[in-house]
């Protein structure tokens, strides 16, 4: 070989060895100086040779069995390995290539020290151990720390496996370790300060393996582990209880449950379709949830997302409130809610769910998601989710209903709006006569939880407050009626739809006559309503943001006298009792009076010849006041008697009217009234509340008045008569 001549070969060592690999170091140098300095290292040629060991049993085994020293590497290394019981040698050379000068010399690098003396004691090539995923590349955290030898997250109740990789004490794999008798144990790892390795006692699982020569140092565990239980944080530790050796992973793991399963107190129909189940729960109230997780040792916090409503719904609920951590025995979390919308609510797969509980295998040892199944290849091969939550979506939860109505008034409509125009003192007044059907109210209706925010969910079959229904509003008025008046319903329902929590309401009503005259009265309308499922308010309020002004009335006909050969005008006027009398009601312009109303008869010496056929128009007052026209007859003078049927139909009849108590009512002369109009007479509107103390002391009789074409006293051609003084 072509090397220069070199004063000796060089071994270098530490001294002493286990039974597991040692690296030596050879060299050839062309100084007498030992350790060689680096300037005399040989670096050219090709020296081969092998390294010895004295004695030869117990056998040490060198690799290369060969080696290269020169331009294939000044210094390159040799790997002893011993075998039990070991011993003491002496390190030396043979087969060199080309002889040295001064033979071979012997360095001991631990006491620095030129000596060929090497001691391979009887210890196993073991000083700890690792445990570690299966199929993955194992790193040496001794030399290299922020590397990782991972173990990943696993399934409570399922099967799992790893590597146990036996260490040198330089952190390198234990390639010749063989144990018969080795111990792989879990612990619960949850403890705020990591104990030391040997501290752990009361393992979760164990289980034994062993090492033999053909595992080189690592092995996969023979049989499963299968935790019924779940763990936020385990340790894997591995003890050689022969050799009094043990180790623990670097590295942590969770054993989670694979679902929650979410129930509820708040269970009235899992389909949420009901809208009138029993036992319903005011939005705003507690309620409480429960994700049952079924397995023990579970101790994590649950969070919720967003509820979906029920079909149909507006808009879906605010959820507030929260879990608590699950109680580890039983692995269930409960919690105080509450929803903030009417009807129902359930969870999507997943929407209750706990991304925290496998936090130390986060984010690298399991994946982003709630998987329980794990990829077989890939860069996720092996892992499963981070997160557990509800596999499928819950039943609906509820039924929720308002926790109160809130209500805005808003301006009354009397029955008459219509009024002369304003003109000196005169000031136009809306009114309503007591008895008469049709004030109205107009507010709105609101549905709220208990943040007085509107539920918007009230609404179709959920909103059970009838709008149509007069009795479902609990009216009622401010202050009290005049005795005997009583505050009731209109023929006409009220009328409103719910849109969203929310109704515009318009609601008709009438005051009876009081027992007595009354004086205009101010009356505001309040409510009270109150739906099926007890939602109301928690008093009384005003649906009118200001009084209608109730007026007890009468219509007046007035008698009119005039020659036959003109028509007659018959006056008509409303009025009402001022508290001391009764007086022109002349903000009335709405009364209407039908023509089918008036009724004539008691025609008193009407000649045979005559023709007399009176007729009646509908008549509006204005101001207060109107009358009828009625034509003349033809071929004589006549007395009769008028009427205004206040009912709704027909013609007048002796019960209402006070003609049968005049004297020209005679059995020969009966009251035979006679109506223009054909029988049945025409539907009209009722004046019913009009009629008055015309012949008695109840104010129930119709209006009614003489008229006669000329006069019957004196002479047959006398119409007027006046004496002058």
């Amino acid at each position: 070989p072509n090397v220069p001549p070199y004063d000796h070969f060089e071994i270098r060592h530490d001294g002493i060895a286990t039974l597991c690999p040692e690296n030596i170091t050879v060299l050839a140098c062309t100084s007498g100086v030992v350790p060689c300095p680096v300037a005399n290292l040989v670096y050219t040629g090709n020296l081969t040779g092998s390294v010895t060991t004295t004695p030869a049993t117990p056998v040490v085994t060198d690799t290369p069995a060969t080696f290269s020293v020169g331009s294939a590497g000044a210094t390159p290394t040799v790997v002893l390995v011993g075998t039990a019981p070991g011993g003491t040698y002496t390190l030396g050379s043979t087969g060199l290539s080309t002889l040295p000068l001064n033979g071979t010399k012997c360095w001991n690098t631990a006491t620095s020290t030129q000596s060929c003396a090497f001691e391979v004691q009887n210890t196993p090539c073991v000083s700890g151990f690792e445990c570690m995923e299966t199929g993955l590349t194992y790193n040496n955290l001794t030399t290299t720390p922020t590397a990782r030898n991972p173990l990943y997250t696993k399934l409570a109740a399922t099967n799992f496996k790893f590597d146990v990789v036996a260490l040198q004490t330089s952190g390198a794999l234990a390639s010749t370790y063989t144990g018969a008798n080795v111990t792989v144990e879990l612990f619960d790892d949850s403890a705020a300060t990591r104990p030391a390795c040997g501290a752990y006692t009361a393992p979760v699982a164990t289980q034994t393996i062993a090492f033999v020569a053909a595992d080189a140092g690592r092995k996969t565990l023979g049989a499963n582990f299968n935790l019924p239980n779940a763990y936020p944080k385990l340790v894997c530790r591995v003890r050689d209880t022969a050799l009094s050796v043990s180790g623990c992973s670097s590295d942590d793991f969770s054993v989670r449950p694979t679902a929650l399963t979410i129930t509820s107190s708040a269970n009235a129909d899992s389909s949420g379709t009901s809208t009138s189940t029993l036992s319903p729960i005011k939005t705003g109230a507690n309620f409480s949830l429960t994700a049952a997780s079924a397995v023990a040792g579970y101790n994590g916090t649950p969070v919720v997302g967003t509820p979906a409503a029920h079909a149909g719904a507006v808009v879906n609920g605010v959820m507030s409130g929260g879990f608590g951590a699950a109680v580890a025995s039983s692995g269930t979390a409960t919690g105080t809610f509450t929803y903030s919308e009417v009807g129902y609510f359930r969870f999507s797969a997943n929407d209750v769910h706990d991304d925290m509980f496998t936090a130390v295998d986060q984010s690298t040892d399991c994946t982003n998601d709630f998987s329980n199944t794990a990829p077989v290849s890939g860069v996720d091969a092996g892992k499963y989710g981070c997160k557990l939550g509800n596999a499928v979506a819950t039943n609906y939860f509820g039924r929720f209903i308002p926790d109160h109505f809130a209500i805005t008034p808003a301006g009354p409509a009397a029955a008459c709006t219509t009024h002369p125009a304003a003109a000196g003192s005169y000031i136009p007044v809306d009114f309503t006569y007591f008895d008469q059907d049709g004030f109205a109210t107009p507010f709105t209706i609101t549905a709220q939880n208990s943040a007085n925010t509107t539920t918007q969910n009230y609404a179709g079959g959920f909103a059970r407050l009838g709008l149509t229904t007069w009795s479902n509003f609990g009216f009622g008025t401010t202050t009290a009626l005049p005795a005997g008046a009583v505050l009731s319903s209109s023929s006409v329902a009220p009328s409103g739809t719910w849109v969203a929590g929310q109704a515009n309401v318009s609601a008709r009503h009438k005051v009876s006559r009081p027992t007595a005259l009354a004086a205009p009265t101010g009356v505001t309308v309040n409510a009270l309503p109150v739906d099926p499922d007890g939602v109301t308010l928690t008093s009384a309020v005003a649906v009118a943001s200001s009084p209608t002004s109730l007026r007890f009335g009468r219509l007046r006909l007035g008698n009119v006298l005039g020659p036959d050969t003109r028509d007659l005008r018959m006056p008509m006027e409303a009025q009402y009792w001022s508290g001391t009398s009764f007086v022109r009601n002349m903000d009335d312009s709405c009364t209407v009076v039908a023509a089918s109303a008036w009724s004539f008869g008691n025609y008193v010496k009407k000649p045979l010849s005559m023709t007399f056929s009176p007729s009646a128009t509908d008549k509006t007052l204005a101001g207060g006041v109107n009358y009828l026209q009625i034509g003349k007859p033809t071929g004589g003078r006549i007395t009769f008697d008028a009427s205004i049927n206040l009912a709704t139909t027909g013609a007048e009849i002796a019960a209402s009217s006070c003609l049968k108590n005049l004297s020209l009512a005679s059995p020969t002369r009966p009251w035979a009234p006679t109506v223009t109009t054909p029988a049945p007479s025409p539907l009209r509107p009722s004046l019913v509340y009009l009629a008055g103390q015309w012949c008695d002391t109840t104010p129930t009789n119709n209006p009614s008045a003489r008229g006669s074409f000329g006069l019957y006293r004196g002479a047959e051609s006398l119409v007027f008569q006046r004496e002058n003084y």
